[in-house]
């Protein structure tokens, strides 16, 4: 008889082997966006991953379809109808000699559980001989051991009636009846009789297969579906309750083969891989980053700029730029490391090239071979990055991108220019100073309305003013004009800005301008009123203005910060 198999796995599958930094680089851009961690995890783990060379993990969603496709396939492969006739022909085969053996079985159990209750130790050599061919797989010849084994016998005769639609049910009872028409049988095997309910929901599937179905094989089955049923459960609450660390995974492995369980097992470690290395902590039913995994994840967002960078993505400037800076180098040179800018000396590469590969044609240059020149740094730089969070920045989907270029440059500041400083002040009908660690979960509230860049300004310049050293940058990142300004004694808003909203900030951007602080601003909208202005403060400031896109606002910022880095002291 053929039989059905849940899966075809031959050990020769192999699953895309995972790391917590691929599961980062897969959330930053959904939290950047909606600055909730859980969420961002939970779509995560619904979705899969999607790894370098597009090799994919599959998650929730993926598990749950192939859990229901198990089901459709049982219940096209088999017929119910076989598994009715097998308990029909098992019933009616009870003879009267059998029905009374097995009355006399279940008083001598009876006799042994109250012998055990009076605090005797009931012997049951005699009860196996007499009894034991019920009992073929008794492991321990002990009560306890026995009465499981029962229960089991009984648990399976419950999930045969349980499989059975309600007409075929009904008609197995009515011969159950007639068989065990002794009233003291009848009590003794109610709890059977009672428990033999489980497999009726096998029916709701349809079977519609041809296959036969005996009683052996509709209990697996039956154990198949719950196990299934428990684990949609488990995954449909993923992540606030991580319960499939509960599962019984052998189980899995023998109810619904290795395929299964190697899918269920990955997503087990997929789920707790960002908490084992430390990047996420759990806060009841929430995550949080922790101290670490805001550091990584600004390391993320650096090496994905970057990385546009190197596939030659960064296009030439769309506006003219203000002011001047060159790039110069020294004589010291320094192995390529990620993040430098590619400033090769040919001779020192080549010769690294020819001491590895030996002395021939053709050389053989790898990444390891080159050498970049050094540039030389200016002593110390202060910079404040003023975020533009108006409802503007939300409404076109600009915000994440400026939220992951200022989580870049302050990842680059502190491996690259730790002696550098940065302040982060978000801007809106107000403005204030920001911490690194509130960025991933900054959102915008979508009700308090206004573009405050006086107020950006006048924090900045305080702050800055309080840094040491002559170098002293603002970095302005927004989508629009302003429309709110401070004056006598008062904030005032209005949209579109008015003449002493713009004469306001502007006055601002001189007292920048006298403070020795100069200026970049990166404008996500190329409105001609908000390039107009901004060429007016960088006119003022002789600063820079570029007009770029979410797409690549992180790949001017950060060559335009380096620019002020590679400079001849």
């Amino acid at each position: 008889m053929k039989r059905y198999r849940y899966s075809q796995w031959d050990g020769q599958q192999a699953f895309a082997d995972v790391e917590a930094d691929d599961v980062l680089d897969e959330a930053v851009d959904d939290l950047l966006q909606h600055g909730d961690l859980t969420w961002t995890l939970r779509r995560l783990f619904e979705r899969g991953l999607t790894l370098r060379g597009g090799r994919r993990v599959e998650g929730i969603r993926d598990l749950l379809k192939r859990l229901q496709q198990m089901k459709r396939d049982a219940a096209g492969q088999f017929d119910m109808q076989s598994l009715f006739d097998a308990l029909k022909q098992q019933i009616e085969q009870l003879s009267q000699s059998h029905l009374a053996q097995m009355n006399r079985m279940l008083q001598a159990l009876n006799d042994l559980l109250q012998q055990r209750d009076r605090g005797l130790n009931p012997a049951l050599d005699d009860f196996l001989k007499q009894f034991g061919h019920y009992f073929p797989n008794l492991e321990h010849a002990d009560l306890d051991s026995l009465m499981e084994a029962l229960q089991d016998q009984i648990r399976q005769m419950q999930e045969l009636l349980e499989a059975m639609p309600d007409d075929m049910r009904q008609a197995l009872e009515q011969l159950l009846q007639q068989k065990f028409s002794d009233p003291q049988l009848q009590q003794q095997l109610q709890q059977l009789a009672q428990q033999w309910e489980r497999l009726a929901r096998l029916a709701q599937f349809g079977f519609q297969g041809n296959d036969p179905l005996s009683i052996e094989e509709g209990l697996r089955m039956a154990d198949r579906f719950d196990l299934i049923d428990e684990i949609e459960q488990m995954l449909r609450r993923l992540p606030h309750e991580d319960r499939l660390r509960e599962l019984d995974m052998e189980r899995v492995r023998d109810l619904l083969g290795e395929e299964a369980y190697e899918r269920l097992r990955r997503l087990q470690e997929l789920i707790g891989l960002l908490e084992k290395v430390g990047y996420v902590h759990r806060v009841g039913e929430r995550f949080e980053l922790t101290p670490r995994g805001i550091r990584k994840l600004g390391e993320r967002a650096l090496r994905h700029i970057f990385s546009l960078l190197e596939r030659g993505q960064f296009g030439p400037h769309d506006t003219s730029l203000h002011g001047h800076g060159d790039f110069h180098h020294a004589d010291a040179t320094k192995p390529y490391e990620y993040g430098d800018r590619f400033d090769p000396d040919l001779g020192r590469t080549l010769m690294n090239a020819l001491s590895r590969e030996g002395y021939g044609t053709p050389v053989r240059i790898t990444p390891t071979d080159f050498e970049v020149y050094q540039p030389e740094f200016l002593t110390r730089a202060a910079t404040v990055l003023m975020l533009d969070m108006s409802l503007s920045m939300e409404y076109y989907g600009r915000f994440p991108a400026a939220k992951k270029v200022t989580l870049a440059l302050h990842t680059l500041i502190k491996s690259q220019f730790p002696r550098d400083s940065l302040q982060i002040i978000g801007f809106y009908s107000y403005a204030e100073e920001l911490h690194v660690d509130e960025l991933p979960f900054l959102v915008i509230d979508g009700i308090t309305p206004g573009t405050n860049l006086q107020h950006g300004f006048m924090l900045a310049r305080k702050w800055l003013g309080r840094q040491s050293g002559p170098n002293k940058h603002i970095i302005v990142i927004t989508d629009g004009q302003p429309t709110v300004h401070y004056e006598a004694g008062q904030w005032h808003f209005r949209y579109p800005p008015t003449r002493a909203t713009l004469r306001e900030t502007l006055r601002e951007v001189k007292r920048v301008t006298d403070s020795g602080i100069q200026l970049s601003v990166f404008m996500l909208d190329d409105d001609p009123t908000l390039v107009s202005f901004v060429d007016q403060m960088t006119r003022i400031n002789r600063g820079r203005a570029f007009y770029v896109t979410s797409e690549t606002l992180g790949q001017y910022l950060l060559v335009d910060y380096l620019r002020k880095k590679r400079v001849r002291v």
